[in-house]
């Protein structure tokens, strides 16, 4: 039978969890019967107490329709255990909540949990029962165009643990005193290829450190999670991963995305700036390569670029790729070499400022070597960064005189 936790006597709720053991009284076994409705489907109910101390309300007939139907004691005790703890740091705590006036509505709380001064409402759903991720995820939606939170509880090794911001609950007894713990669902961050891995707390202290806002819902980009299974040590791995962490552990993580953040960021512009130079130099060097030519003596071969696997100076035609390295400042070399003589280095194209060392740029100024560039910009820099503007040249120009 469906057994609810509250009740409509007139137009009184009466909640079970925390009426007093007069008030309760006055439902409990009277004749005449009270006249109890449930607030849920509108069908009669009646007060009960288990054996334990517990006390809810039982329909007096099957209520298949009832969002309470199915429930199993296990349920609604974790459900009243919940209550106390919500209640103990003053909170009110109100069992099967449905919407107030202005939500949008669609649910019921097993247990709605508000804030002293009503800003921050949050919903605690106790779900035993069989439930897809995807309704779940549903569910929660409700709630959050309400804006409530939303903390899903299990005792089980539920499939939508992790799609959903939820926690397991381990050594609950629907019965007895009981310390429940929290086994999965609560992470915190991990040396090594594991970066995360789930923390055992108290379930109290986890109810209390989410009130309180010490402990705060993350959404990880992917988990890899280990954990008991009976006897046996199972491993899943879930992306993306709705987890709760601590502040602490969540500002660690925080901090951490921004490292990654800032590296790839830089790795980003390492790699623009790459693409950038290389666009510079395959525009300038034919220019260049002309300008070389009309500058060789006879018997000249010209070769462009550092010999690597994939780039033979000797064969470089416009179009193909050419490279400089360290000791061009990766600008591209323009060699006029000598079959029977030495090599003259020519030019270099677009080196880059930053990478030219003084002893660099002494070597290039005592041979005479032209360095080419793009813009005027860029000729500021190269020249700063040699010392010297008058070996610095504007393609744009390509005549006798540097740039100024």
């Amino acid at each position: 039978m469906p057994m609810p936790l509250t009740a409509l006597s007139g137009d009184e709720v009466i909640d079970a969890t925390i009426c007093s053991d007069d008030e309760f009284a006055r439902v409990h076994r009277v004749r005449p019967r009270a006249l109890l409705i449930c607030r849920e489907c509108g069908a009669s109910v009646h007060a009960k107490e288990s054996k334990h101390g517990l006390r809810f309300f039982a329909h007096d007939r099957q209520q298949s329709e009832c969002t309470s139907a199915g429930e199993s004691p296990e349920h609604r005790a974790l459900k009243y255990w919940v209550a106390g703890v919500v209640r103990r740091l003053g909170w009110t705590a109100l069992p099967e909540e449905g919407p107030r006036s202005g939500d949008s509505g669609l649910w019921r709380a097993d247990l709605l949990a508000v804030h002293p001064d009503g800003a921050r409402r949050v919903a605690f759903e106790v779900q035993l029962a069989s439930m897809t991720a995807a309704e779940g995820a549903e569910r929660t939606e409700r709630y959050g165009r309400d804006q409530i939170e939303t903390v899903w509880i299990t005792t089980r090794h539920a499939p939508w643990l992790f799609a959903i911001p939820g926690v397991r609950a381990i050594e609950f007894d629907a019965e007895r005193p009981c310390d429940p713990m929290v086994d999965r669902g609560l992470v915190v961050t991990a040396p090594g290829w594991r970066q995360f891995e789930n923390v055992q707390v108290a379930l109290d202290s986890f109810v209390e450190g989410y009130l309180k806002s010490e402990i705060v819902p993350r959404q990880l980009s992917a988990f890899d999670e280990e954990y008991d299974y009976g006897s046996r040590r199972r491993s899943t791995f879930h992306t993306p991963a709705h987890v709760f962490m601590t502040t602490e552990h969540s500002a660690e993580l925080d901090a951490r995305e921004r490292i990654i953040a800032e590296e790839q960021e830089r790795q980003q512009r390492h790699w623009n700036n790459i693409r950038e130079l290389a666009r510079r130099q395959a525009a300038l060097l034919p220019g260049v390569v002309d300008e070389a030519m009309r500058h060789a003596a006879t018997g000249d071969v010209l070769s462009v670029g550092i010999q690597t696997a994939r780039t033979r100076p000797q064969s470089w035609m416009p179009g193909h790729p050419a490279e400089g390295n360290d000791k061009t400042a990766f600008g591209i070399p323009v060699r006029l070499d000598r079959g029977n003589g030495p090599s003259r280095l020519f030019a270099v194209v677009c080196p880059v400022a930053s990478r030219i060392s003084s002893g660099l740029a002494w070597s290039w100024i005592k041979r005479g070597v032209r360095v080419y560039v793009e813009s005027e910009a860029e000729a500021t820099r190269v020249a700063n960064a040699m010392g010297r503007s008058d070996v610095v040249w504007l393609i744009s120009a390509l005549t006798d005189t540097p740039s100024p």
